[in-house]
């Protein structure tokens, strides 16, 4: 039976740093698509609500931005819209 050596890798260090990834870079997810409806909502309304006071549309909202983080992994981006996130106005 033949075997083959195969080369090794040393780990010289490693390093962690917690604002990147994970819940953090969900929150900025959140916060980008909220500020982002929020914008267009405020143009085709003319109001100054903000959807982050509305609890069933923030939801959808942090669904959506998992989705959009997990796909976001093995690509380098995706094109985000959701119909009638609040109000009749879509996310896009």
């Amino acid at each position: 039976k033949k075997t083959k050596k195969v080369g090794s890798i040393e780990v010289l260090g490693k390093g962690w740093d917690p604002t990147l990834g994970g819940l953090a870079f969900d929150h900025r997810l959140v916060d980008y698509m909220a500020d982002h409806f929020n914008r267009e909502w405020r143009k085709a309304r003319g109001h100054d609500k903000d959807i982050r006071d509305i609890p069933r549309a923030m939801t959808k909202i942090r669904l959506q931005a998992n989705k959009v983080k997990h796909v976001l992994s093995a690509n380098q981006e995706i094109p985000v819209h959701m119909d009638s996130l609040y109000d009749d106005m879509a996310l896009s």
